[in-house]
């Protein structure tokens, strides 16, 4: 899989930023606080770059690279597994271990600031 600099820019200095602490409960990439430990993966798509975290969708914007903006936290209640990006959307899965149900989500990120459940599926339905 090729990446481009700047995605690998941004892995780079997110990973530091996150994985210095990481024996905090709370992370901060720039000023921001992260809600976990870690992010479960970061994704790059132009200016932004889209963490999945335990049970968030979480989208900054990038451009400035030392300067990363938190443009959107989106919770679920569900915890997130992975997450494939294409164009503006977001495919994600998710599971609850406890009641052996799986769940898929897509996520329209079109709007950053507001990114949106487009589609939802659970095992158990």
């Amino acid at each position: 899989m090729y990446y481009s600099f700047k995605t690998k820019v941004v892995f780079i200095i997110l990973f530091l930023f996150i994985s210095s602490k990481c024996f905090s409960v709370y992370h901060r990439i720039g000023g921001i606080k992260l809600t976990s430990e870690y992010p479960r993966q970061i994704e790059t798509f132009e200016d932004l770059a889209i963490t999945l975290e335990r049970h968030s969708f979480n989208i900054y914007n990038v451009s400035d690279l030392c300067n990363p903006i938190l443009k959107s936290e989106f919770p679920f209640t569900e915890k997130l597994n992975s997450m494939t990006l294409h164009d503006n959307f977001a495919f994600i899965s998710a599971c609850d271990y406890d009641l052996h149900i799986g769940y898929y989500f897509i996520v329209d990120f079109s709007n950053p600031s507001n990114p949106s459940i487009i589609y939802e599926y659970s095992t158990n339905t």
